[in-house]
């Protein structure tokens, strides 16, 4: 103990008896800790109530891609079916290729509302369900062109060799489209429990943390009103001593310093890779190995380049898509409000976060000296945001693509890989 310390007590001593102040009740902080319980509750109740609504949501998504994915195994059954039957019945060939043009139909039909149910789910499984649907109907076509031509042996062949493979592909397609389905929505459903889980112990800790504490407010033993007026104890004037000592006497509290982590960055040498296939286009066939390394870099599941066409953007080239997709997606004109024509008009990356039903992407625009001649569209996988160092990726690739367009490479077609 000091010498400071103990004139200090010495003094305080010789001095007469004072009465204490009455000690008021820790009022703010009360509040503020039954307030903070408060909000965590409902932030937990908002959470929870959230992921009940989006279990309810992926069950309805669940029944109804399963009965749309029932509807195409009973109409692919049918169709092979009426394959099989082919030549071996009474039952006249025009009406016998009528009617499985019709069942043709029916399952291009049924395939294109399981695509409308089904964004962004099992997409290898439907372009494969889709590629066979055509193979089927080309070998139809192929087998009326024969029957029309009185060849029947040709015709005969034709089914029995593309059109049952064709058939067969169609079922193995259709198997894979419904274990990968109810793969990936099982999947998205133990996402959200498990995010329901953590937030019900969040709040179940806070919460238990809180009600220990109010108990332990509760059990401290209050001074009775006659008692308030004493005179103070030598311990409560020693206590006032050791406050009174010069503050140099005290320790410096010590200051933990902690490295924050740094960002893990991208691979440099995939990078690397896709810059320089990028650099080494000559023509447009070569496109397709160009956008299958620049996903690879960014990890996108899916790219779309689009090029400047008059006062529009057209889609040029896309990888991880089902083919033929640049030309059902339309241009995209400047007063559009969607990402592609915000990075076109801003100059500058655009991002969409993930959502429930929608998938995180990024917008580069492509050109040089202000001239927007093209944007480059990613889409991730689901769980995956398109963070800044994806960013930084995206405008290091389309610069890249800048200046290989601009040297004058051949005119890309549409084509979808």
């Amino acid at each position: 103990m000091s010498t400071s310390t103990l004139e200090a007590l010495r003094a305080l001593q010789a001095a007469p008896a004072v009465a204490a102040p009455p000690v008021a009740a820790p009022q703010r902080p009360t509040r503020a800790v039954l307030a903070g319980l408060v909000i965590v509750g409902l932030s937990a109740a908002a959470a929870i109530t959230f992921s009940f609504v989006r279990e309810a949501r992926l069950s309805t998504l669940e029944k109804k891609a399963t009965a749309e994915i029932d509807a195409l195994f009973a109409s692919s059954a049918r169709f092979g079916a009426a394959l099989r039957t082919f030549g071996m019945t009474r039952e006249p060939e025009n009406q016998w290729f009528s009617r499985t043009a019709a069942l043709v139909v029916e399952l291009r039909d049924r395939a294109q509302a399981s695509d409308a149910t089904l964004v962004g789910i099992a997409m290898m499984p439907r372009a494969r369900v889709a590629e066979s649907l055509r193979a089927a109907s080309e070998a139809v076509e192929r087998a009326r062109a024969n029957a029309e031509s009185q060849r029947d042996l040709m015709a005969q062949g034709v089914i029995e060799s593309n059109g049952t493979r064709a058939a067969e592909a169609l079922d193995g397609a259709l198997v894979s489209l419904r274990t990968a389905t109810a793969d990936e929505i099982a999947g998205m459903r133990g996402r959200w429990r498990t995010v329901a889980a953590a937030v019900l112990a969040a709040w179940a800790l806070v919460w238990g943390l809180g009600l220990v504490w109010f108990a332990r407010l509760s059990d401290t033993p209050q001074m009775p009103a006659e008692r308030d007026a004493r005179p103070r104890t030598v311990a409560a004037e020693s206590d006032a001593a050791t406050a009174a000592a010069p503050a140099a006497a005290a320790p410096e509290p010590v200051v933990a310093l902690s490295a924050t982590p740094q960002p893990a960055l991208r691979d440099s040498g995939m990078v690397a890779d896709a810059c320089e296939t990028v650099a080494g286009l000559t023509d447009a066939a070569q496109i397709g190995s160009a956008l299958e390394d620049i996903a690879q870099a960014l990890g996108a599941s899916g790219l779309v380049l689009w090029l400047r066409d008059g006062d529009a953007l057209a889609a040029a080239a896309a990888h991880g898509y089902p083919p033929g997709l640049p030309q059902r997606l339309g241009r995209v004109e400047a007063g559009d409000r969607n990402l592609i024509a915000r990075a076109w008009q801003e100059q500058a990356s655009q991002t969409t976060p993930e959502a429930p039903d929608q998938r995180a992407a990024v917008a580069s625009p492509i050109g040089a000296a202000g001239v927007v001649t093209g944007v480059l569209a990613a889409e991730f996988p689901m769980g995956r945001e398109a963070d800044a160092q994806v960013v930084a990726t995206s405008r290091i690739l389309a610069a890249q693509l800048s200046v290989v367009l601009g040297e004058g490479v051949a005119h890309l077609e549409a084509t979808g890989s």
